[in-house]
């Protein structure tokens, strides 16, 4: 079978023509003629489909392997991918809870100790500020000063200073420090128990620290009530060096002093729509001691203090 009805050609290759003038003949390289050579395609004439004897036709035995491979491969099921999972998105952050005050520190010796007293009166101090806390007339403001140091009976006299100066000073403070040094004088430990300086303290040790303790917080609340009566400028009162030191003499002025802190606290309650009943010791028919005398008074304090918490606590109220 021939392959097209063209003859076969030879390819033509220039040649010198050393003949002809003006022309030159082309120079053919060796590498030219090995190529003009190859272009030969050699073909075997007793191969039927016509293929180049240089690549021989595959056996059936192949063709039947490839067949089978390629339908096997069209219905080879696709793996499919996973899709890689989405990263869970991050979980919302909570809301910052308000942010609380932080508690006030309690003061040392308890709600009803000296030095809570001075920080109630500190108290009163900053309310005057805040218009809370108004002034009484001159004259009433007057009448109740009169009641406090009439007659020295309550030995509190006059200072040239303000109460919020008084309470703050240095002087109420070694006052405080060293009547918790005295001996007999009760201390909390760490576990919550309360014991005393010195156990072998006297009854008399132990009455003498109580005295000073009562002195230094009557003084402390009278100071508060001239500051409620007379607003921030109010001028302080204080012990009178001068006293008498004997026990009777000190528990007669306390309990002067306490009538008149209690006449105070019932005109304050009424102002400020509280209610305030003084202090009723039970009755008994045994005669009192100086140390019955001195738990009344001690009492009593407890008494009023609360009252003067709930004047704060409204005040502070009204304030916001």
């Amino acid at each position: 079978m021939k392959l097209s009805d063209q003859p076969y050609t030879h390819l033509q290759i220039p040649s010198a023509q050393p003949g002809t003038q003006g022309v030159k003949a082309p120079t053919v390289t060796d590498k030219q003629q090995d190529v003009a050579s190859g272009l030969k395609v050699e073909h075997d004439l007793g191969n039927k489909s016509g293929r180049s004897s240089q690549y021989p036709m595959a056996s059936e035995e192949e063709m039947k392997t490839r067949k089978t491979r390629g339908f096997l491969n069209f219905f080879k099921p696709k793996t499919k991918t996973k899709p890689k999972p989405k990263p869970n998105p991050p979980a919302p952050t909570p809301p910052k809870p308000p942010t609380a005050k932080p508690p006030k520190p309690k003061p040392a010796g308890g709600p009803n100790g000296s030095r809570d007293a001075v920080n109630g009166s500190k108290t009163i101090s900053d309310l005057h500020n805040k218009n809370v806390l108004p002034p009484i007339s001159s004259q009433l403001a007057n009448s109740a000063r009169s009641s406090f140091i009439s007659h020295g009976v309550s030995t509190l006299i006059g200072l040239p200073f303000s109460v919020g100066e008084h309470v703050a000073s240095r002087a109420i403070a070694d006052r405080i420090d060293a009547q918790a040094k005295m001996p007999g004088a009760e201390k909390k430990n760490a576990d919550g128990t309360v014991s005393t300086n010195d156990p072998s303290a006297t009854e008399q040790q132990k009455l003498d620290v109580r005295l000073e303790n009562a002195e230094i917080k009557t003084e402390v609340i009278v100071n508060t009530i001239l500051s409620i009566n007379e607003g921030p400028d109010a001028k302080a009162v204080g012990k009178d060096p001068g006293a008498a030191t004997d026990v009777d003499s000190r528990l007669n002025a306390l309990e002067s002093r306490m009538n008149a802190t209690e006449d105070q606290m019932k005109e304050i309650a009424k102002r400020y729509g509280l209610v305030y009943d003084p202090y009723v010791a039970p009755e008994s028919s045994e005669t009192p001691t100086a140390a019955s005398r001195m738990a009344v008074i001690e009492k009593r304090y407890v008494h009023m203090n609360k009252m003067l918490k709930r004047l704060i606590k409204n005040a502070e109220a009204d304030a916001e």
